[in-house]
């Protein structure tokens, strides 16, 4: 399906967007000044990035129509994701100390351990972790979308996206954002449903309330976190910067309904099939490519984050793409990405 392709190269590199602008709200910049603002603005703009790549994999993997044996089903998923998985989480664990291994410290075992448990070793990591419990329980939600109208399975959207919204107050604003990965993709379950719903539904909503919305849950995120953070902290804040905040959510599904229209391929079909086909390898290299670049200074801060966040976008994704594509290239290799 072009939507579908069109969503996951959107969606990818609205991550590395976001990405390379959310330093400038959690890192070194003083609070409510020019710098800040623009880093709020622009993470805002894109915080719908996780959430539509959630959906995308409910609109492909819930198809009821599809008869794989659990067999087929694990083994198709675990050559996908596991080595990708097992390869990342020991290339982050060495990058996150590299310097203390440059330096002949003793490894913080410990230290690597916890942020493995609790989602990963690397910032974006847990979301393979999520992905997994998701594809863990597949089969079985089939069988339930199989025998659920899409009445009903938008009555327990409600109710799932209900439960998951409480859910992540109290995570972000009560635990310190303590998660265990076995328990994590249990929060995104509506967005996963949500997929499969929105792909097979009749229902067409007109385009101008649809991006009045999604313009308004962008603006409200971005209001929201300044206020949170102005009377309680940044911690607080950063709530209406999560992807299942009561901001991110309608923002989220709104531009699902939004890229479900784009019926023409982003470049031709063929590479924008084979873009979306390296996604999950740009998502696991970004991270790398932003680091290095800073090591150079070269990052957000380095001018005015006005130019200097698109900027270094584009030479984040440039960077990604050319090395996941190398990688790919290559036999056996081309497993990790």
């Amino acid at each position: 399906m072009v939507w579908i392709d069109n969503a996951r190269i959107l969606a990818i590199f609205a991550v590395v967007f976001l990405h390379c602008a959310s330093g400038l709200v959690t890192g070194i910049e003083p609070f409510n000044s020019t710098h800040w603002w623009i880093g709020n603005f622009y993470t805002s703009l894109v915080r719908w990035c996780v959430p539509v790549f959630v959906m995308v994999s409910g609109a492909l993997l819930l198809d009821p129509n599809k008869t794989e044996s659990l067999r087929e089903f694990y083994t198709k998923r675990a050559a996908r994701v596991l080595i990708p998985l097992l390869f990342w989480t020991l290339f982050f664990s060495v990058w996150q100390v590299k310097g203390a291994i440059l330096r002949g410290e003793a490894i913080p075992w410990l230290y690597l351990g916890r942020k493995i448990v609790e989602g990963g070793s690397f910032y974006h990591m847990w979301f393979l972790y999520m992905i997994i419990g998701l594809y863990l329980f597949t089969p079985f939600f089939r069988k339930i979308v199989n025998h659920t109208s899409n009445g009903e399975l938008t009555f327990l959207l409600i109710v799932l996206f209900g439960m998951s919204m409480l859910s992540f107050v109290f995570v972000e604003t009560c635990t310190n954002n303590a998660h265990l990965i076995t328990n994590r993709f249990l929060l995104y379950l509506p967005y996963f449903f949500a997929g499969h719903v929105i792909r097979t539904t009749q229902f067409k909503p007109n385009r101008i309330p649809i991006i009045v919305v999604f313009l308004t849950s962008v603006v409200l995120t971005s209001l929201g976190c300044y206020w949170f953070t102005k009377t309680s902290g940044l911690e607080q804040g950063m709530y209406f910067h999560g992807n299942l905040s009561i901001t991110v959510i309608p923002m989220s599904l709104s531009i699902m309904f939004l890229l479900k229209e784009l019926s023409s391929p982003i470049v031709n079909l063929k590479t924008s099939k084979y873009i979306a086909s390296l996604s999950l390898g740009i998502y696991l290299v970004h991270p790398a490519i932003i680091d290095g670049l800073d090591a150079y200074g070269i990052s957000a801060r380095t001018y005015n984050p006005v130019f200097a966040v698109p900027i270094v976008f584009v030479l984040v994704s440039g960077l990604s793409l050319i090395v996941v594509h190398s990688l790919y290239m290559v036999p056996y290799v081309k497993r990790i990405v």
